[in-house]
């Protein structure tokens, strides 16, 4: 039986391997030995097809799955840079104009006039557009390289001028948590609905507690993580008894129904799996004990029926086997005992009212 039944399903998807920032703790770029942040081979050169698109979600899939939500979130890329984004979305409203669609986006890409109609697309519909904006002027840019906060409120006022909804999501740490309640307050004078902190686990994932690398005016930086919780020392303790243990697994993605599709048309439970094998057959720098039930030939939903893959897929059925004998190491530190909390980072979110 799969992890994943008929009925309301959600969906993540990876429209592109494209971004243009270099965000330093992101899982597609690394500092190298020069102190320089640079990306990974083989990206910036590929995206989901609109004819593709339609081939993965036709009529027997929404014959069979009602969707709850699309969430265009790129797990190393930006949802924006896709060429076809607006008529991916205009097709996904026409086959089921319920579904709730968010973005999560750097904002720092195309023009007024794509955002106005970006706004115009999703307006009369349940959506909302997360904008990345880590900071104020001064500060944004030394984490979220390459994106210019200046375009950024530009973009994010004329979406919310032409209908719409958009959250300001700011990640907390040393050199920006002075700015936050100033940047609540611009937010909500701009017109943001809502406004979340994230203060993240990725300074223990790495395994490093600072990250220092050169800014582009060439200033050497040091990031640092934010003061106000200890991830790093409860993350540490818990990933060791759960790697070193058989820990029990709470499957976010089987108790929610949502799964995730890749920019080559991979289905996986999640982004964390999906990530876990391309780390290995792309860059040879990780290994799961799962990785060699994953087969591409099977899981790749422009091959075969997506409707097939979720509910009969042998990948699945022995992934949750895998849980009650050796739990996978991504599982272990992503869906394992007590790791939610602290693995997601801790996030606070508010409703700003006018």
């Amino acid at each position: 039986m799969s992890i994943f039944k008929k009925g309301v399903i959600s969906a993540h998807i990876e429209l592109n391997n494209i971004c243009n920032a270099f965000c330093p703790q992101c899982q597609r770029n690394v500092v190298n030995k020069d102190n320089k942040v640079i990306s990974r081979e083989g990206l910036n050169d590929s995206e989901l097809s609109l004819n593709e698109y339609k081939c993965i979600f036709d009529k027997e899939f929404y014959s069979n799955f009602k969707l709850h939500e699309k969430l265009f979130n790129g797990n190393i890329s930006e949802p924006i840079a896709s060429s076809n984004i607006l008529e991916i979305l205009d097709y996904a409203l026409h086959m089921q104009d319920s579904t709730f669609i968010r973005i999560h986006t750097n904002g720092s890409l195309k023009t007024k006039d794509f955002w106005k109609d970006l706004a115009i697309t999703l307006k009369n519909y349940s959506h909302g557009v997360t904008f990345g904006l880590d900071g104020l002027s001064d500060t944004h840019s030394h984490y979220r390289i390459n994106t210019n906060f200046e375009k950024i409120i530009e973009n994010a006022k004329t979406f919310i001028e032409n209908g719409g909804v958009a959250k300001w999501q700011f990640i907390v740490f040393e050199h920006n948590e002075h700015q936050i309640d100033e940047a609540r307050k611009y937010a909500k004078k701009i017109g943001f609905k809502n406004f979340e902190t994230i203060y993240t686990h990725r300074f223990v994932r790495d395994s490093k507690k600072n990250l220092t690398y050169f800014l582009p005016n060439k200033e050497i930086f040091t990031l640092k993580e934010a003061k106000k919780y200890e991830l790093q020392k409860n993350y540490l303790k818990v990933l060791k008894e759960n790697t070193a243990n058989k820990t029990s697994i709470s499957c976010w993605s089987k108790n929610s129904n949502y799964f995730y599709l890749d920019y080559q048309g991979n289905v996986s439970p999640c982004c964390f799996i999906s990530t876990s094998y391309n780390f290995h057959k792309k860059w040879n720098n990780t290994f799961d004990n799962i990785i060699p039930f994953y087969d591409t030939n099977e899981m790749n939903a422009i091959k075969n029926s997506l409707t097939d893959i979720l509910i009969n897929s042998s990948f699945f059925k022995n992934l949750e086997t895998s849980w009650s004998v050796k739990p996978c190491h991504t599982c272990s530190v992503t869906c394992g005992k007590n790791t939610e909390k602290i693995h997601f980072g801790v996030r606070e979110k508010e409703i700003l009212t006018n």
